[in-house]
């Protein structure tokens, strides 16, 4: 059974706001006065199963609410308060250490914003008077405590109703939410015997490798930032001229024959240095403090008392600020200790790709991005556009192939680019596929990253769920669902196939390309980086992209396969036609037209 996308209709007396399976079974029985307002797709699915009256809550906000402006302008207007009259006032060391937590930030903004109209619509269509928070998560877990009781409080406070708290948490370790929080909305982990042993190692290949750059030919080095699939065939690939890669060797997969491949090569493996805040550091810190909380003085709107309020508490209470000024400054020693000439990041939104962009600022350092994955969204980031005045970070990208440079127009950026594909995707030419729509089904769960600001989490699920049934009906020899490794929770999603009477196993490790090899086609997101994966190993793959969403698959190239809905992939299936492969590996990395992109990344990183 599948939530329906349509809310109920009629008033309610009261509305309880729920957000897990266990706030579900402590309803009680069905009363026709009460409405279940679910914020978890499966607590949503329990409640509707046992009767009673079921809201999605985000299904209020499906049409863009036009009082929260621009969707594409989320991520760069929530860096303003690191502003004071116009001056960053988080700046240490040369690094921006505000907008190094943007994500974070402003996905709590855009979250909080959407739920307030959500909660808002809900009173004017449904005038209850009372609501019950039992719990109210947010996607990516960042809504604590008093966020849910600011937020409910002040929604039922403007339509007169009465706001009663009954707030149940449910630990952000419960095998049973969506997602576990990841990054700084996770419980800070302090350092551990692991992390002492890595340095060791760092330090002593490092002194190895130091011999190494005193007795071989003197070079330049550019540091590479990337996922490994990106940057191994780098590393690989012939060296030009007197360039060659410095990197962390920690990051380096072990083993001696690697170690002594990057030794003739010229590489430079050093350790990260290490470093400690000294009382000019502590007191930098505290002026930032003082700074922002003297700004704060003057009364803001709720919600950006609610974003105060969350950057005192999991950004300069926990001890995130202090953490990160410290990896700015040991970022900042590995810069001035060695002859970095050019700096090459996978994503400028990522937060220590942002910290490096800055450094390499400061420095004078080229600065390129090498995008990992799909973006299709046409977010007008900070990093890529600048704000207030600020020039980007981001120097030049170095695009995957056409569809790149579509994008980028896209977001508003500036800055140039130069074309060298993709070298985590070798080039081939699909032969004719073998593909009768069924065998073996790997389905990657479609999700909301960051730069979809539009998405709403229960019909992602929706949508996986009528994928299930379209494949169960199939008769399929197996059908297997791929979790992300970040932060989607396997428990959860089996809990969601047993709901729903599916039979499908359910995995959750780091070995896409062994999957890609399992599955005879491959049904998933359009904005991932495994569609790439699963067309250059020549398998069908079915990009479905959600409604609503901030994708635009018009970037794509005319006639590529685009599924909006279950019933269009039956069709497919039926049909037994492969989605194109030919164009969209070419319109996407150039994997036909550049023959050697790693080649091609080392030839524009020489050129300047």
């Amino acid at each position: 059974m599948i939530v329906p996308a349509e809310p109920p209709q009629g008033l309610f007396d009261r509305i309880d706001l729920v957000s897990h399976l266990r706030h579900v079974e402590a309803l009680g029985e069905p009363d026709d006065g009460r409405l279940v307002a679910c914020a978890d797709w499966l607590a949503g699915c329990r409640a509707r199963k046992l009767g009673h009256a079921v809201l999605m809550i985000e299904s209020l906000i499906e049409s863009w609410p036009e009082e929260l402006g621009d969707p594409r302008d989320q991520h760069r207007s929530a860096s303003d308060w690191v502003y004071v009259d116009g001056i960053d006032v988080t700046r240490f060391r040369s690094v921006s250490l505000g907008k190094t937590f943007l994500r974070t930030t402003s996905l709590y903004r855009l979250h909080l914003r959407r739920m307030r109209v959500a909660l808002d619509r809900m009173c004017r269509r449904y005038r209850p008077r009372m609501i019950t928070l039992v719990d109210l998560r947010s996607r990516h877990g960042l809504f604590r405590a008093e966020t849910k009781r600011r937020l409910v409080e002040h929604v039922c406070h403007n339509h007169g109703i009465a706001f009663d708290d009954r707030l149940d948490e449910v630990g952000p370790d419960d095998p049973l939410i969506a997602e576990q929080p990841v990054g700084v909305a996770a419980p800070l982990i302090e350092r551990s015997a692991r992390r002492y042993f890595r340095q060791v190692y760092e330090r002593f290949v490092e002194t190895l490798f130091s011999a190494r750059t005193w007795i071989g030919e003197r070079r330049s080095f550019v540091y590479f930032q990337l996922n490994w699939a990106a940057l191994a065939p780098i590393l690989d690939a012939k060296l030009p001229g007197r360039c060659a890669p410095l990197l962390i060797a920690g990051s380096l997969p072990k083993g001696l024959g690697r170690l002594a491949r990057a030794w003739v090569r010229g590489f430079n493996l050093v350790a990260l240095p290490s470093a400690k805040l000294d009382t000019g550091d502590q007191a930098a810190l505290a002026r930032i403090r003082e700074d922002l909380e003297r700004a704060w003085c003057a009364p803001d709107d709720f919600d950006g008392e609610c974003l105060r309020a969350f950057v005192r508490d999991v950004i300069l209470d926990s001890g995130w600020l202090r953490l990160r000024a410290l990896e700015a400054k040991r970022y900042q020693a590995l810069f001035e200790r060695h002859s970095i000439r050019h700096l090459v990041v996978g994503d400028a939104t990522n937060p220590l790709c942002r910290l490096l962009l800055d450094l390499a600022r400061a420095h004078n350092i080229p600065g390129d991005e090498l995008l990992n994955g799909m973006f299709l969204s046409p977010h007008r980031h900070e990093a890529r556009v600048g704000t207030m005045g600020e020039l980007p970070v981001l120097g030049r990208l170095l695009s995957r192939g056409a569809l790149d440079e579509r994008w980028l127009a896209k977001t508003g950026a500036s800055c140039p680019f130069v074309r060298t594909g993709y070298p985590a995707i070798r080039s081939r030419r699909p032969g004719s596929l073998r593909f009768d729509g069924r065998g073996r089904a790997l389905v990657l769960p479609f999700y909301a990253d960051s730069d979809d600001s539009r998405a709403c989490g229960h019909q992602i699920i929706d949508l996986l769920v009528e994928t299930l049934h379209v494949l169960a009906e199939r008769h399929l020899k197996a059908i297997r669902i791929k979790l992300h490794i970040g932060p989607p929770n396997e428990p959860y999603y089996r809990r969601v196939a047993e709901e729903v009477g599916v039979d499908a196993e359910v995995v959750k490790d780091n070995s896409l390309a062994k999957h890609i090899a399992w599955a005879d086609f491959i049904v998933g997101p359009i904005n991932s980086g495994a569609w790439l994966e699963a067309m250059a190993a020549g398998k069908p793959y079915f990009p479905f992209c959600p409604t609503p969403s901030l994708i635009e698959p018009t970037l794509l190239p005319e006639g590529t396969t685009v599924l909006r809905q279950a019933e269009q992939l039956r069709a497919h299936l039926d049909s037994g036609i492969c989605p194109d492969i030919g164009r969209p590996l070419e319109d996407i990395v150039s994997a036909y037209s550049i023959g050697d992109p790693a080649q091609a990344v080392w030839r524009a990183v020489e050129a300047i």
